[in-house]
């Protein structure tokens, strides 16, 4: 969200807006790091499905939050 925050001032700033987009996506490599290792990690839990399964839907919703935010 400080990504948000800090493409918004550069555009405030009268910055081009290639650069506020390209600080908006800067997180976006660690977030699909996040995604992939979550969702790989849910694949091998050996506990209870439900548990899995609700940590996927938590990092898709999480990482399609911070990308759009």
């Amino acid at each position: 969200m400080a990504a948000t925050a800090g493409s918004m001032a550069l555009l405030v700033a009268g910055l081009p807006a290639v650069i506020a987009l390209a600080v908006h996506l800067a997180p976006l490599p660690y977030n699909a790091l996040m995604l992939v290792a979550v969702w790989r990690s849910a694949a091998a839990y050996a506990g209870p499905p439900v548990w899995a399964t609700l940590a996927r839907l938590a990092i898709l919703t999480w990482t399609a939050a911070v990308t759009i935010l």
